[in-house]
């Protein structure tokens, strides 16, 4: 950002070329203009394939279905930094769809009446690196079991320092997994796959779990652990 003399006029604004003239409290400024990124990842491309398809399903349904939806926003309002705030019913039925299309689940068209089905809850969840005859392993555990209803996505950063704290690095999708997953199984394999390498010692990795009913459409908020190098 650079400040400006007074050969331009106090009102200076809009592009000449690649420079742009604005201005703000201190006055007239220019900056060079750059042009919007878009590496369009494969992540990206994935969830906007989903947003479009999720679309053109709302636009086959029924009135009656839409209404149905209408409603059912209005009974089940989200909460945000303790704001409560209501969707409208296309937005809903965006959201909860979004969810279920990041499983691999088909898109709810018809929202189920009844009481709210909340995503499961689990009383342990941990990753842990062990030595094996055959070299590191990585192993996670879950209790209880994933039940029939649900499907938990699995992410986790790259390895970091031992002494980073929650939240400073990205999180990658590593896996989705559903009923069959059996607690304390590999996910060495998953978790290679994605970064290339294991943490080592003087590091750490964190994982975290969303899980995401099958019924509705509901997912949870993040959980998170870490597990150290060895």
């Amino acid at each position: 950002m650079k400040y400006i003399d007074s050969v331009y006029t106090p009102n200076q604004s809009g592009k000449l070329g690649a420079v742009i003239f604005s201005r703000n409290q201190y006055g007239v400024y220019t900056c060079m203009r750059k042009p919007p990124v878009n590496p369009n990842t494969d992540a990206q491309k994935f969830t906007r394939a989903g947003t479009r398809n999720i679309s053109r399903e709302w636009a086959k349904l029924t009135d009656a279905q839409r209404e149905n939806w209408r409603i059912a926003a209005h009974n089940y309002p989200f909460q945000k930094k303790g704001i409560t705030y209501f969707l409208q019913g296309y937005v809903f039925f965006l959201k909860l769809n979004k969810n279920l299309y990041e499983v691999g689940e088909p898109v709810l068209k018809d929202f189920p009446l009844g009481a709210k089905i909340d995503p499961q809850i689990f009383d342990l969840f941990s990753v842990t690196l062990v030595d094996t005859p055959t070299g590191k392993d990585m192993l996670l555990f879950l209790e209880p079991a994933i039940n029939s209803n649900s499907k938990l996505s699995l992410f986790a950063t790259m390895p970091v320092k031992s002494s980073e704290l929650y939240g400073t690095r990205r999180r990658y999708k590593i896996a989705v997994l559903d009923s069959s997953f059996v607690s304390g199984s590999s996910i060495k394999d998953l978790y290679y796959n994605k970064f290339g390498q294991l943490p080592w010692s003087a590091t750490k990795a964190f994982f975290e779990y969303k899980v995401t009913s099958l019924v509705n459409g509901f997912s949870s908020n993040p959980i998170y652990c870490s597990t150290s190098g060895i």
